[in-house]
């Protein structure tokens, strides 16, 4: 087939093929798919790996649909191929899904080419998305707002599924289905105007092609140079992030930014930064918009206690010269006094369990003792504790000794001078002997429960969260 080096050109600059591998393809019965496993059926002969296709009837254009669907059974048929054809109710799931029909089919077919791949044991699932397509994608990011990362339009490769025809504008595909003297399925719905890729593709696309014929050529270029300023971008991101951002799996905030670090760069930098640490947070970025990020960005001139809420549930918080980011949630930011008010004697010898939190504890002699320096583990003097130690969250009239001349704090200015978030200083674990705090989770250790050479007996504690 003609263009045929150029695809086996492209299937090997990006290594979307290896000899002996087993592809799935998508085959609707339209010309790009048509023309995809044509090219792909030539080069498994060359090239020594399987195919096997896979054709979704997605019940929308009744007897039409249904013609597709045999039409590419009877080509699998010729060129000695197993097709495993698939029907569908789109109008049905998208319904269920709340999504429109065109999104719904595109979920639903790569579910199915990801379940067939699994069944027969796979390894690669080749779709038909060709130059043109690329563009459109370009040019429909653009419209309803997109970030750098929307202009690198469709990737030649994504986890298992590879797109061989990128390197071709239909009209190559067309041309060398011409020369081939090949048949395909014309879809009725790719003349409506009703979904926007549609109007892109009959209207604005051809508009712009008048300006310039190498339209197409010319935004695909675009998008494998912003692949590769991505890249760069990434990899210095990824830099200032280990060093502004501190993560923690443990404790209520799990992204904190440091504000004075990243003041220092560009805007661009400042907010992949935001976009990156919020996603980390959410768990997902699908929501997250040039607005929210604009947003956070405005708080780091902010004073501290400012908020934001953000898709997700996610809240965006200063705190001095931090930007917290945390879920949120019952126990954050709410009043002290709403607070529960109970607490848990701790078990010397033993596992103390009190809400999410487990003190283990043990008593050591003081004799070539080593102990270890960890945020969870602490060691005291035993035979200093007066009241009997608990576990609780803070109360009014806290204090802490916070130097070796015994100088003592309140706790809640303590947390004031260290800069702990407001936010969080209800919910931090605190180890008591009444209303002396020994122990502040994650924080310090008073003062006057200390390990000396006087010790004679030691209380060795780790204490963690669920």
């Amino acid at each position: 087939m003609k263009y045929i080096e150029k695809v086996r050109n492209y299937i090997r600059e990006n290594n979307m093929i290896q000899a002996g591998d087993s592809v799935i393809v998508g085959v609707s019965g339209g010309a790009d798919s048509v023309c995809l496993l044509l090219m792909l059926e030539e080069l498994s002969r060359m090239e020594g790996f399987g195919l096997r296709i896979v054709n979704v009837e997605h019940g929308i254009r009744g007897e039409e649909s249904v013609a597709d669907s045999e039409f590419v059974v009877k080509l699998g048929e010729s060129l000695g191929l197993p097709v495993f054809p698939y029907k569908i109710n789109v109008p049905e799931l998208a319904a269920e899904m709340k999504v429109s029909e065109e999104e719904a089919g595109r979920i639903m077919r790569y579910r199915i080419f990801e379940d067939a791949r699994c069944k027969v044991g796979g390894d690669r699932i080749a779709v038909a998305h060709n130059a043109n397509d690329n563009a459109e994608t370009f040019i429909h990011n653009i419209i309803r707002g997109t970030s750098l990362k929307g202009l690198e339009g469709i990737p030649p490769v994504r986890g298992n599924i590879i797109r061989p025809l990128l390197c071709l504008t239909r009209a190559e595909i067309e041309e060398s289905l011409k020369e081939a003297g090949a048949e395909y399925r014309h879809d009725s719905t790719n003349d409506s105007n009703d979904y926007t890729r549609n109007k892109i593709r009959n209207e604005i696309l051809p508009l712009l092609k008048e300006i310039n014929p190498a339209t197409v050529e010319h935004i695909n270029s675009l998008t494998e140079d912003t692949v590769k300023a991505n890249a760069v971008l990434a990899k210095y991101v990824d830099k200032v992030y280990d060093e502004a951002v501190e993560e923690s799996r443990k404790g209520d905030i799990p992204v904190s930014i440091n504000i004075t670090r990243l003041l220092g760069e560009d805007d661009i930098v400042k907010a992949e930064i935001i976009k990156k640490g919020i996603t980390k947070v959410a768990g997902a970025a699908r929501d997250i918009g040039r607005i929210h990020i604009l947003d956070c960005m405005g708080l780091l001139y902010a004073t501290t206690g400012k908020s934001l809420h953000l898709p997700y549930d996610v809240i965006a918080k200063t705190s001095y010269d931090k930007l917290l980011l945390y879920k949120k949630r019952k126990g954050v930011g709410h009043s002290h006094q709403n607070h529960d008010d109970t607490e848990c004697y701790v078990d010397y010898s033993g596992l103390t369990t009190y809400g999410k939190c487990s003190l283990r504890a043990e008593i050591i002699e003081n004799e070539k003792i080593q102990i270890e320096k960890n945020l969870y583990t602490k060691y005291i003097d035993y035979d200093r504790i007066e009241c009997g130690l608990t576990v609780r969250h803070r109360r009014t009239g806290d204090t802490i000794v916070i130097n070796e001349s015994g100088g003592r704090a309140k706790l809640k200015d303590y947390f004031i001078n260290e800069k702990i978030p407001a936010g969080i200083r209800d919910d931090i674990w605190l180890v008591c002997d009444g209303s002396s705090v020994v122990w502040v989770q994650g924080y310090r250790l008073s003062e006057s429960y200390k390990v000396t050479d006087t010790t004679k007996r030691i209380l060795k504690m780790e204490l963690t969260e669920d």
